[in-house]
């Protein structure tokens, strides 16, 4: 993180899987973008891996004879669980013959992740590059979503097209750009930049501001040395 409105990313890819989604876990916020980035080294860094999780349902057509106590046996279940799984249907209901329920959800990973975040003494206030981003086209603006009902999430797929019109992949152009990296079990180290455009614009007032400032400044010493010269007159 070089400033709370500004973060440095390295994606890594295997060279089979050159797609993979990409959350952000602060308030969803139109204005949060993803741009190209360079390489970037940490001095020291935490690291936490994680799991996607998907949820598997097993159901169960309930026969002649079945009771209630005996499917949460069988299943190692609860009734909360069947009221939570089943839509509409509560203790009270009981069973019916023939009727197909789900009476367990297997956990699936669906695959794993870790995260390493660079752990800085300092922020860095302004970089140059900020100012770019005003007219710069952001990267997957159309994947942007809310996940997790809060978050921002992108999908980043490295074998779409630039454009409809340009068939040149973001994987050709960022190799010859420099900033994709192959590395030696050839999986992809992808550099992005996620930024909060509307710094940008709070940079530009405090230049015109400053700008205004020194004008003034100047102005007033230009008048100050004018009355001295009319004084030594």
């Amino acid at each position: 993180m070089t400033n709370p409105t500004k973060y440095h990313l390295s994606l890594t890819l295997p060279s089979d899987r050159l797609s993979d989604s990409l959350s952000f876990l602060q308030s969803f916020h139109k204005e949060w973008k993803l741009y190209p980035g360079r390489s970037f080294k940490c001095s020291e860094s935490t690291t936490m891996t994680g799991q996607d999780i998907s949820y598997l349902p097993i159901s169960y057509t309930i026969s002649s004879g079945d009771t209630l106590s005996g499917v949460v046996d069988t299943y190692a279940t609860t009734v909360d669980n069947l009221v939570q799984w089943n839509t509409g249907w509560t203790q009270n209901s009981g069973l019916t013959l023939w009727q197909e329920m789900i009476v367990w959800q297997k956990t699936i990973v669906v695959h794993e992740y870790q995260t390493t975040e660079c752990i800085q003494s300092g922020y860095a206030f302004f970089e140059g590059e900020e100012l770019s981003y005003l007219w710069q086209k952001p990267l997957r603006e159309e994947s942007h979503e809310v996940v997790n009902e809060y978050a921002n999430g992108w999908m980043i797929n490295l074998n779409d097209n630039l454009t409809w019109s340009d068939q040149t992949t973001y994987l050709t152009k960022w190799l010859r750009e420099g900033r994709i990296t192959r590395n030696d079990d050839w999986s992809y180290q992808v550099n992005l930049v996620l930024y909060f455009r509307p710094q940008s614009w709070f940079y530009v007032g405090l230049m015109i501001s400053g700008a205004t400032l020194v004008s003034l400044l100047g102005r007033l010493a230009r008048d100050r040395r004018r009355r001295r010269r009319n004084l030594d007159k």
